[in-house]
């Protein structure tokens, strides 16, 4: 065995980086599969985070909506206001940072969150609170909660799907 080795030296040589070369190329293939798989995980991981975290923002801001609600039945205009601006403002933001994660329901959600929350502030503005006018105001305002709460809705099935 030993002189057929040193005889043939070159094409055992030839053999032996053939078989060497083949299990370097099944090691860095089996190496991209798996890479391939925690970069698809991690971005499943990703996107379900930024959809929880989305359910959680939009938690918020039905939060700045309700008590606007309630202090619109305590005819207290100015409180309100203040409420329903922030409300818009955070609707505003979201809608900007969100842009690459909101689908199209959410997104018309919030718009019509957003165009309610505005009516309710026209109404609000410069007016006195009689009965017809908090009607109205309150009117807008349930509209943009349900509106709000369609969204959380929405983005939180998107997270439990993923």
């Amino acid at each position: 065995m030993g002189t057929f080795i040193v005889e043939n030296w070159a094409g055992v040589a030839s053999v032996l980086g053939a078989i060497l070369s083949a299990l370097a190329f099944w090691q860095a293939a089996t190496a991209a599969r798996n890479a391939r798989r925690t970069s698809e995980q991690v971005r499943e991981v990703r996107s379900e985070l930024a959809k929880r975290t989305l359910a959680e923002e939009l938690g918020s801001l039905r939060q700045l909506v309700e008590p606007a609600m309630a202090l619109i039945s305590a005819a207290d205009p100015q409180a309100a206001s203040a409420l329903i601006q922030r409300g818009q403002y955070t609707i505003s933001l979201m809608l900007s940072r969100w842009s690459g994660v909101l689908g199209d329901k959410q997104r018309t959600c919030l718009v019509r969150a957003g165009t309610q929350l505005k009516s309710a502030r026209k109404v609000l503005a410069g007016r006195r609170l009689d009965g017809e006018t908090r009607a109205r105001c309150l009117d807008a305002a349930e509209k943009a909660l349900h509106s709000i709460i369609e969204a959380q809705g929405l983005a939180l099935a998107e997270a439990d799907h993923l």
